[in-house]
């Protein structure tokens, strides 16, 4: 198990095996070792690591426009407790914090009319970082 953080130090996420678990114990994604990032439970593009420890989301990632398809859910991991705040590495070039891509992502939606058009659905349960 291997605890993973934003970029200013909180606890995002549990890497358990090759299953990315919120830090409440439920499943959220799934790492693929070939690409070397996270997709979430729709198999879209999540994430990766930076820094060893940090799921960052790459702005710039080929992997964004890709659907990896749906590897299912692995149940609720458990809580494996909160290893406190590991530290602020500041800005990532190309990268955002994976609880604020979301929010990257809705407003870029909103100034696309061709993505507006679609229906756009993504979920990402971040409760563990404050704002």
């Amino acid at each position: 198990m291997t605890y993973l953080f934003d970029s200013r130090g909180y606890h995002v996420a549990n890497l358990v095996g090759t299953q990315l678990h919120a830090p409440t114990g439920t499943n959220i994604g799934h790492y693929l070792e070939q690409q070397q990032i996270f997709i979430d439970m729709r198999g879209h593009y999540l994430g990766e690591i930076v820094f060893k420890n940090r799921l960052m989301y790459n702005k710039s990632s080929p992997h964004r426009s890709v659907n990896y398809g749906n590897y299912g859910n692995y149940g609720n991991a458990g809580n494996y407790g909160n290893p406190g705040n590991y530290g602020n590495i500041g800005t990532v070039a190309r990268a955002i914090s994976v609880p604020f891509a979301l929010h990257y992502i809705e407003n870029t939606v909103k100034r696309c009319p061709l993505l507006r058009s679609k229906l756009f659905c993504l979920r990402f349960q971040a409760d563990s970082s404050p704002t």
